[in-house]
Order: C-alpha cells, then sequence, then structure tokens
C-alpha cells in the first residue's frame, strides 16, 4: 500500500542483488548534498563542513540509514531538490528548476505529505529570495511548481490501478478498510488512529494527542539526535542563550517548527524505535542550529575549551551511545530471544517448514514470526 516512489528506488537495489545498501548508499549522499546545500545558506564554510560531519555521527540519522523504511530516501530527494533550488536563488540558471521540481514531486511519490512539507518551504524560498525582481520570483515559483505537479502526477496513474481512483491513495485505501473510514487520515475527530493502544495512548485525535506526541518526538529527538549525555539539543538551547540570531538561522528554524507544526495534525508519533521518524525532514535543520550554537559560543567564550567539549561529547555518542543503540538496546527485547531460530538451524526446518507456535504473542510468537521466509517464491 505504500507510494510507489520508494519501492521504485529499492527495486534497483534488488536488480543488483544488493537492496540492503540502498538506504546506506543514500545517506552517504545525504551527507555530501547537506554540506552542499548549507554552503548554500551560509557564508561561513565551517558551518557547512561541520553540519555534515555532526549528521554523519548521528545516532538518529545512523539508524535511519540501515532500514528498510521511506525516510532516507525522502530526505535525499529534499536535500537534492533544496540544493537545485539553491544554486537558482544564488544566481544561477534558471534550468536548476527542473531538476529541483522533479525532486521535490519525487519527495512526493515517496511520503506524500512530506513532498507537500518541502514544496511550501522551497517555494517561498524561490518566492523571496534571489537577485531578481518580484516578477521573476513569482515567474520561477510557478515554474517550481508546474514541474513539481508534473512529477506528482506520475502517481495518479499508480493509485488508479490499485484502488480504481487516480486521487485515492492505496495507504489510504487500506486502511479505511482495515480500521474503518479516516483512521489514518489529518485532522482531528474521534475515527482517527489504528487502535494500537501501546504507542497511540487516546483515542482518536485531539489537543491532547497533539502534547502527547510532541512531548514523545521532543523526548526521542534530546536522546537521538546526537546521543550527547548532556542532551542533543544542547547546541540549540546555546544559540537560543547566546541571542544572536541573524536571518538565515530564522528561516532554518522556521523550515523544522513547520515539519513538526504540520505533523500535529497527524495522529500517531512514530513509535519508539527510530527516533522522531515523522520528523525526520528537520534533522539537517536541527543540525545545523546546532553547529550554529557552537560556533556562536566558542566566539564568546575560550574557542579551545569548547571544541575539546564538542570533541568529548563526538567521541562519546561514537563510543559508547551507538554501540549501545546498535547492539544491546535490544538484546532480549521484551524477553524475545533467538531459541527458535537455533531450533530452525538444528533441526533443519527449511523455508517448507510448518512451524506451529504455542505461547504468548510476546515472546513466544514475535521470536518466531520473523523467520518467515521472504524469498519470491513464498511471496
Amino acid at each position: 500500500p505504500v507510494p510507489p516512489g520508494w519501492p521504485a528506488v529499492l527495486a534497483i537495489g534488488v536488480a543488483l542483488g544488493a537492496p540492503s545498501w540502498v538506504n546506506p548508499v543514500l545517506s552517504g549522499l545525504a551527507v555530501w548534498l547537506t554540506a552542499r546545500v548549507v554552503r548554500l545558506v551560509y557564508p561561513d564554510a565551517r558551518v557547512a563542513w561541520w553540519s555534515a560531519v555532526l549528521l554523519a555521527l548521528s545516532p538518529w540519522f545512523l539508524f535511519q540509514g540501515m532500514n528498510y523504511m521511506t525516510h532516507a530516501v525522502s530526505l535525499v530527494a529534499a536535500l537534492a531538490a533544496a540544493f537545485c533550488v539553491g544554486r537558482t536563488v544564488r544566481g544561477g540558471a534558471a534550468a536548476w528548476l527542473l531538476p529541483a521540481g522533479l525532486a521535490i514531486g519525487m519527495v512526493g511519490l515517496i511520503r506524500p505529505f512530506e513532498g507537500l512539507l518541502v514544496a511550501v518551504v522551497l517555494g517561498l524560498w524561490t518566492l523571496f529570495s534571489g537577485p531578481r525582481g518580484p516578477v521573476t520570483r513569482i515567474v520561477r515559483t510557478t515554474v517550481l511548481a508546474a514541474v513539481t505537479l508534473a512529477m506528482t502526477a506520475v502517481q495518479f496513474p499508480h493509485n488508479r490501478a490499485l484502488t480504481g481512483h487516480p486521487l485515492r491513495f492505496p495507504i489510504m485505501d487500506y486502511t479505511d478498510r482495515m480500521y474503518g473510514p479516516g483512521s489514518n487520515a489529518l485532522g482531528f475527530g474521534p475515527n482517527r488512529g489504528l487502535g494500537w493502544v501501546g504507542l497511540d495512548p487516546l483515542p482518536g485525535h485531539g489537543l491532547p494527542d497533539v502534547l502527547i506526541n510532541a512531548y514523545l518526538n521532543l523526548f526521542q529527538l534530546n536522546i537521538e539526535l546526537l546521543g550527547w549525555s548532556v542532551g542533543s539539543l544542547l547546541g540549540l538551547l546555546a544559540l537560543v542563550g547566546v541571542g544572536r540570531w541573524v536571518k538565515r538561522d530564522w528561516a532554518v528554524f522556521g523550515a523544522a517548527a513547520w515539519v513538526a507544526g504540520a505533523h500535529s495534525f497527524y495522529w500517531f508519533a512514530g513509535g519508539p524505535d527510530f527516533g522522531a521518524r515523522y520528523w525526520y525532514l528537520m534533522i539537517v535543520p536541527l543540525i545545523v542550529l546546532t553547529v550554529r550554537g557552537i560556533l556562536e559560543v566558542s566566539t564568546r567564550w575560550h574557542p579551545g575549551r569548547v571544541a575539546i567539549a564538542t570533541a568529548i561529547l563526538l567521541v562519546g555518542t561514537a563510543a559508547l551511545f551507538t554501540p549501545w543503540r546498535a547492539v544491546d538496546k535490544y538484546h532480549h527485547y521484551r524477553e524475545m530471544r533467538p531459541d527458535v531460530r537455533r531450533l530452525a538451524e538444528a533441526a533443519g526446518f527449511g523455508e517448507d517448514a510448518l512451524v506451529l507456535v504455542r505461547g504468548q504473542l510476546d515472546p513466544d510468537y514475535q521470536s518466531a514470526a520473523y523467520l518467515n521466509p521472504v524469498s519470491e517464491t513464498h511471496l
């Protein structure tokens, strides 16, 4: 039921026999794109290169780059679009708007709601920035919107083939059938939600749910964004405390706030396992503001001490937090163990075996369910 963008990209990895490499490769590309995009926004090259370093070391970024979810490819497409728009805004050729619109449309083909968020941010950047006059900016924004819509329209035949209507998304059709009409839609009401009581504490979606989801996501951001023992949002708080914000900082902060605010209309926070994943598009803005905070503090206090403190935090993440997050955090999670896997290997069950499990859902059934084969012959 997911939109066609990510399956199309993943199919390239499948064709090459390396599907597990797709998101790691894309994440590496995201680091490079981050440096290029931030360099177009900030005249200080240190902001760009340190943003790339902090992003590459971010536990949140690393663990989104090792899974099969859609967030990594959506981030890459958004960064590619931002780079192309930035080239145009900084006086480059209008031809950059073509790949920019295609990249924004690609975000829409991967995660449609995020495509809308990216289109608004980059549309405003095109409309209100650049050396040209207002008429030229309006024309360029119109061109960007037209190319974006043309790329997004690729999804309409896909929708019609699966649901019978070009504007009916498969994921919405699926959730409406399985969990009730409007269960996965944006907005507020008692029918929102899929009944996941362990992840969605209150029925429906209202103001209390907005506050709870925001709290959960901020809590996870403060831990997983950088894995710092003093809090991952310390750099941003330092920038707030110093109080020396430039116009670019407000624009970057506005992009992050737009992502968080828009997702207030969605009923689910994203779950505990991969951080505030519905807010993933704000990872680069948050990293950039963290770097800005560190640099601003270093201009007011001893630069060497600030550099040493930052290095200690980064080494602590790489040596302590990330290994714990990768190896130990889910060891025997909810008492699930590898006993069934060992039994299957010892007894030679094979892919054609029928295995009956008697016991509790967690841990007995879940310890065995993930061993179901996913090869083509068993789909």
